[in-house]
């Protein structure tokens, strides 16, 4: 899937997975991307997507 949307938006899929991690965890790094998307579920994970494009557009 993000090799697709990073081909698409003319991008590499690690600089996508980037703005994902900080997204998801508010964070460059930490634990493995996938594992914490899984612990934390898909409702909490497109609540944060949601807070962080919220906040990018009320600062951009």
């Amino acid at each position: 899937m993000f090799k697709t949307v990073a081909e698409k938006a003319q991008r590499k899929p690690n600089e996508l997975l980037q703005l994902f991690r900080v997204m998801v965890s508010g964070q460059g790094g930490g634990l493995h991307l996938f594992s914490m998307v899984e612990l934390l579920g898909r409702d909490e994970i497109i609540s944060r997507i949601e807070k962080a494009l919220s906040t990018l557009q009320t600062h951009a």
